[in-house]
């Protein structure tokens, strides 16, 4: 790891919004692609899931989701549920930030896959009652969409088609239906 991704490291940490913003977005952009010091930052980030800070949480959570595909020994299997639980944050957009990104992982291997479709596809269901559920609808109809993409499942699509069918506004179902 070089030392300006150590430095990057140690500014998500920061207390300063900016400084951490801006690590945080290198980081993203850094971690799009393939790199070779998962190993020596998944403990850290794993750590950040359970951090009183929200932004805290939502930083080990798109960095983990973005990082997933430089895990060469199945780490992330290890702490997928504690990633999926964030579906549920207490802060709505940490929640989101979950959603958003979860599909990241799904497209590695076809066990995380049908893990994370089978968790969205249980929230959409139960979310009818939560606050802005519209949104979060909206996000994992997005989320399954991407894995749909990336991974061509006929069988997903369907299931997708179902929930979108499933919605009783009209006006969401056609909202959902744009997505796909």
């Amino acid at each position: 790891m070089n030392e300006n991704v150590e430095e990057l490291l140690r500014e998500i940490n920061s207390k300063d919004n900016n400084i951490r913003l801006n690590a945080l977005n290198q980081l993203i952009k850094i971690t799009d692609n393939v790199v070779d010091w998962f190993d020596d930052t998944y403990l850290e980030l794993a750590k950040k899931l359970n951090n009183n800070n929200s932004y805290q949480r939502s930083i080990g959570i798109l960095l983990l989701c973005n990082l997933a595909k430089s895990d060469n020994n199945n780490k992330i299997a290890d702490i997928l549920n504690d990633i999926l639980a964030h579906t549920f944050d207490e802060k709505f957009i940490t929640s989101r930030q979950c959603i958003q990104n979860i599909w990241k992982i799904a497209i590695l291997d076809r066990k995380y896959e049908k893990q994370i479709v089978k968790h969205l596809k249980k929230q959409y269901i139960d979310c009818r009652d939560e606050r802005h559920f519209s949104l979060i609808r909206q996000d994992i109809i997005n989320a399954l969409n991407s894995i749909y993409k990336n991974n061509s499942d006929e069988n997903l699509k369907r299931e997708l088609l179902r929930l979108i069918e499933s919605e009783e506004s009209e006006k969401y179902k056609k909202k959902y239906f744009e997505i796909i």
